[in-house]
């Protein structure tokens, strides 16, 4: 699937050309036309929304909460953060303290890119109350972030993705829950 909403354009658009039927999978194109023969995916606004009310509900309602998004730009993680920051608006007394991509640069891998942005925040945050991240690995990496900075009590974290090493953290009860979207 498309890890940048434009970048894949022009090779889905060879494709098509070559009479070879793309199918999106995940993640969908921007283009001005449907171009492509399906796509297949979860509705990730909806996902975002769900993640975010269940943070909120486990957070009580209240607190500073920190939004950290995979790779930037695709049309699955826009809707995704959109969802959650959409749902977590609707609670007053919760603070979104940061929401911040979670690569700073490329080449790096989520659970070291999320602990470098969350040392980085515990520098200048003085509470954070919970976590929502696109990939599990992000959640692990700032929750190691916060424990090395002794400031890991009661914080509530959502990962998404489901795969292995969260459903591991889950089960360490360290991150709270995670979510697995396979369409």
């Amino acid at each position: 699937f498309p890890a940048d909403s434009y970048m894949f354009v022009p090779a889905v658009e060879m494709a098509v050309a070559a009479n070879i039927p793309v199918v999106m999978l995940a993640a969908n194109i921007v283009h001005p036309e449907q171009i492509y023969e399906t796509f297949v995916a979860a509705d990730n606004r909806l996902v975002g929304r769900t993640i975010g009310e269940e943070l909120a509900k486990r957070m009580g309602v209240e607190g500073n909460v920190v939004l950290m998004e995979g790779v930037p730009g695709p049309t699955n993680s826009v809707n995704r953060m959109g969802g959650a920051a959409g749902a977590l608006e609707q609670y007053t007394a919760i603070k979104g303290v940061a929401s911040i991509p979670g690569l700073g640069r490329k080449g790096v891998p989520y659970r070291q890119a999320g602990k470098e942005l969350m040392e980085k925040l515990l520098d200048i945050v003085p509470r954070i109350d919970g976590m929502f991240t696109m990939v599990d690995e992000l959640a692990i990496g700032g929750i190691e972030a916060m424990e090395a900075a002794g400031r890991f009590d009661n914080v509530v974290v959502a990962g998404c993705d489901g795969v292995r090493s969260g459903l591991e953290s889950v089960k360490a009860r360290k991150m709270t829950f995670t979510c697995d979207i396979s369409p």
